[in-house]
């Protein structure tokens, strides 16, 4: 579900590709391809699902265009039964992020959600993603360009593990369970899936809600600003709070003093050198996601004081809190939770040659230091080296266009998201006439994680009749984050 990054002079660089690479062949018309060669079938589980829970296997073309001649690679779904079941309605497809992070890692936490109140869902793991077959992960080889080597050997086209293949994989599972229009739920880099489903097969969707969501027409330029408009706001938020304020005062000009410092001064820590931008990680991680931001201010202070034994101890208990919300099976491989390679390829194909809509702008809130601003590497600022190690070439920019449609849209938005702002949500909504936009100001990325009734019902109202309009007065009523305290602070607590 997450939502990497890249730096301007990596985009500079790979949007000049495009100009001097063979080029890619525009995506096949829905016509042209013959989703009937799918196959579904059960499958034995491979870690627990849950009272009625099935697992299923979908065998498609690796080359869709191809067609027979192509070798076959399967599909890994999970369909979790609905806890009120309506009669007569299609089951919600659930698309993850990443790319190459595992919906099966949230298989707790969806069969608990509002998406399962009164219809089943099925949890796609798309093409490439880890339980999947391939699963192109990395696990075991010293570095991604031998990951490269090692599928490119195995004989896998590694051109067809992109998001136009993925879709129709998508659609040809609909089809292959005689399933009619179905709903789409598409978190994060999921936007980027269920928009393209729109452009390619809408006949076959109901009606959308897109947490978070990465549209196609998205652009790394303004992912720094987003990151640090983010932390301003959590900045912002516990000044306000007496008891934030009198934990970590003046947090914002402490943090960027404390990470100027280390990356003048560097600290060695467990082995590992720490300037401003290492340390920089763990806070960031722990803003990115819902049910772990909370912590941020904490993380913040421990780098602010430069005490990496205190930032590594609250990032544990960050991790902690996000991974027992998401809730994955107890038996999962977490080996497989993070397909490197499919991300390498998706994002360097797909995404990152691309520039974005003008729309999805996003500038400072607020000025930071131009040392702070150059420096900082929220996730996946690797990519200039990533999309080296893993040579692949542009796709075709009609991927990448806006998405207008007429379908009933539900967007949630979570008020601190680092990756995917509001603003970001806003301009999504402006091509889709049927689109209402939630905004949880207490939430991050991932606002289904927050479980708050308000915006639960608001799903469950939705899905039940999406041309009905979307009541969001409750918003207003959700009480401000409680934001973690050091421990002195907080006995007694619940």
């Amino acid at each position: 579900m997450f939502r990497p990054l890249t730096s301007a002079a990596g985009l500079s660089v790979l949007a000049g590709l495009v100009a001097v690479l063979i080029s890619v062949s525009r995506p096949a018309a829905a016509s042209e391809v013959d989703l009937s060669l799918a196959r579904v079938s059960p499958a034995a589980c491979a870690f627990q699902v849950g009272p009625g829970a099935t697992c299923g296997e979908l065998s498609v073309p690796e080359n869709w265009s191809l067609g027979e001649p192509s070798r076959r690679i399967s599909i890994m779904f999970v369909r979790v039964p609905a806890r009120h079941p309506k009669p007569g309605r299609a089951p919600i497809a659930i698309l993850t992020g990443g790319p190459g992070v595992s919906i099966f890692t949230a298989l707790g936490l969806i069969a608990k959600s509002p998406l399962t109140e009164e219809q089943d869902a099925i949890l796609i793991e798309p093409r490439g993603y880890g339980s999947s077959t391939p699963g192109l992960i990395c696990n075991g080889v010293p570095d991604l360009a031998a990951c490269y080597d090692r599928w490119k050997a195995q004989g896998y086209d590694l051109s067809q593990y992109g998001v136009e293949p993925a879709v129709r994989d998508f659609e040809a599972l609909r089809r292959a369970l005689k399933l009619g229009p179905w709903d789409l739920y598409g978190v994060s880099f999921g936007g980027f899936f269920a928009l393209t489903e729109v452009r390619l097969y809408p006949g076959g969707i109901r009606s959308m809600v897109l947490d978070s969501p990465y549209p196609p027409e998205g652009s790394y330029d303004s992912t720094r600003a987003a990151a640090l408009n983010s932390f301003g706001r959590v900045f912002d938020a516990c000044k306000a709070d007496p008891k934030c304020n009198k934990a970590y005062p003046d947090l914002r000009a402490r943090f960027i003093s404390g990470y100027q410092d280390l990356n003048a001064h560097p600290k060695v820590f467990k082995d590992r050198t720490f300037d401003g931008g290492a340390a920089f990680q763990p806070v960031y991680h722990a803003l990115y996601m819902t049910p772990s931001f909370r912590f941020t201010p904490m993380l913040a202070d421990a780098l602010a004081r430069e005490d990496l034994t205190a930032l590594f101890k609250a990032s544990e208990v960050a991790e902690a809190a996000s991974t027992t919300r998401f809730e994955a099976p107890k038996d999962y491989d977490f080996r497989k939770a993070n397909a490197i390679g499919l991300n390498a390829q998706m994002e360097c194909a797909d995404d990152i040659p691309f520039p974005g809509n003008v729309e999805d702008s996003e500038a400072f809130h607020s000025p930071w230091p131009k040392d702070v601003v150059d420096t900082i590497r929220p996730e996946g600022w690797d990519y200039d080296k990533r999309c080296a190690a893993w040579p692949t070439r542009p796709g075709d920019p009609v991927m990448n266009a806006v998405v207008p449609s007429d379908i009933p849209t539900l967007i949630l938005s979570g008020g601190f998201d680092p990756i995917v702002p509001y603003r970001m949500s806003e301009t999504t909504a402006l091509h889709l006439s049927k689109a209402t936009v939630m905004q949880d100001h207490t939430a991050a990325h991932v606002v289904i994680a927050a479980s708050h009734p308000c915006v639960d019902r608001a799903i469950i109202r939705f899905l039940a009749d999406p041309d009905k309009p979307v009541d969001t007065s409750c918003l207003a009523a959700i009480p401000a984050p409680r934001w973690a305290l050091p421990a002195a602070r907080t006995r007694g607590r619940p």
